[in-house]
């Protein structure tokens, strides 16, 4: 979650109840975990392979990955369309929840633009180009959080307005494919030969792509069924808190993404291990400093921020050490990524989904919001002892 994806859920907390916030979260929580689809496919792709083309193997690659994000970007819009329409037909007959059906409505078009954003955005940061970065981001951020201030202002802003608001403000992101378009080379031919590649490439990482939303979306679906849509609402809240590094995150992912497929075109494997060792020890250390500081602060930042105690202290210490912890696998993983280990990879998105299934119902029923940061840290901890077996075998062999 970025900034201005933080200070859009504040608008939404403060504008809304707890219940629209938790429905809010819902929508936000598919619409980031159904971009890791084009992220398999299409952007872990052209981050580990572009820094290896010639400029104009480079140009035809830039060109058939627009291709791919626009036509996956369309296909994941119809099929939130068409569940639309299935709500409405049989919503009544299976008793399925009334916001169930404006939420579909709403994501359909949201996750049609958000992805374009994202492209340009994930593009961007592949070339190093952070000035272009910033063109994508600062309009785009300012756009959408001055129309949810009017909408709030105005007594009009509902979880369903807001993400319809935000889908608009992604679409700018149009802008930037035409502004970019001159300098692609699209060859179908081409086209349909990058994307036969990515897929052998990514093919694996869309099976964690999937297992990250299984995961979410069960959890957050198992807190909403044992005590009810507002505590989706509470657990929003205390992510909030966390989702305030997420932008040091996201690009510590990507950065170390990068660096690990130069380290080891450059260096090969000695490289890489170094630069995963060093950089876990650095991820553990700041994990746990900024775990404690928010189990201890946080209850206040959420007050101060919503203007209401959505969120305990318990809660919220829980699911930043959960979160938290999450983030330390980033350089290991980035290194088993530039290794093409994506077998290995889809392994472990297999034993989170497993312990969600194993540790997740148990720990929500008892717990609720806090039981998904318990889940997330007994997660995240298995999930980097077995990732570093899977590297180390590599060293191995």
């Amino acid at each position: 979650m970025s900034l201005v994806s933080a200070l859009t859920t504040i608008i939404v907390g403060r504008a809304c109840t707890k219940e629209a916030l938790g429905i809010f979260s819902l929508g936000t929580t598919l619409l980031w975990r159904a971009t890791g689809i084009p992220g398999a496919l299409v952007w872990s792709p052209y981050t580990a392979r572009s820094v290896h083309l010639s400029p104009n193997a480079l140009a035809r690659y830039a060109g058939s990955s627009a291709v791919h994000a626009i036509s996956l970007a369309i296909l994941q819009a119809v099929v939130l369309a068409f569940a639309f329409v299935l709500c409405l037909l049989f919503g009544s007959r299976f008793d399925l929840p009334t916001w169930l059906a404006p939420l579909l409505l709403a994501l359909a078009p949201l996750l049609l633009g958000a992805t374009l954003r994202e492209h340009a955005r994930r593009i961007s940061i592949a070339d190093f180009c952070g000035q272009r970065l910033l063109a994508i981001d600062l309009p785009i951020g300012l756009i959408q959080l001055t129309a949810l201030l009017l909408l709030w202002r105005s007594g009009h802003l509902t979880f369903a307005v807001a993400l319809a608001t935000i889908a608009a403000a992604s679409s700018l992101s149009l802008f930037w494919f035409w502004w970019e378009s001159p300098r692609w080379k699209i060859r179908w031919r081409m086209v349909k030969a990058h994307f036969a590649s990515n897929l052998h490439f990514g093919g694996w990482l869309l099976g964690i792509a999937m297992a990250w939303l299984v995961c979410d979306l069960t959890l957050r679906g198992l807190l909403a069924w044992f005590h009810g849509i507002d505590e989706v609402g509470t657990f929003a809240s205390a992510y909030l808190i966390v989702s305030l590094i997420n932008p040091a995150v996201v690009a510590a992912t990507t950065f170390s993404r990068t660096v690990a497929a130069r380290l080891y075109a450059s260096q090969g494997y000695a490289g890489l291990l170094r630069f995963s060792v060093q950089a876990t020890v650095v991820a553990g250390a700041l994990a746990l400093i900024v775990a404690g500081l928010l189990a201890l602060y946080g209850d206040m930042i959420v007050l101060a921020l919503f203007n209401k105690p959505y969120a305990d202290g318990k809660v919220i210490g829980a699911v930043s050490l959960g979160f938290c912890l999450q983030a330390v696998s980033i350089p290991v993983e980035a290194s088993q990524l530039a290794l093409e280990q994506g077998r290995n990879l889809f392994l472990v998105s297999v034993l989170r989904v497993v312990l969600v299934l194993t540790a997740g119902i148990p720990l929500v029923w008892w717990l609720g919001a806090a039981g998904i940061g318990w889940t997330i840290v007994f997660q995240s901890i298995a999930v980097l002892m077995v990732h570093w077996l899977f590297f180390t075998w590599r060293r191995s062999s």
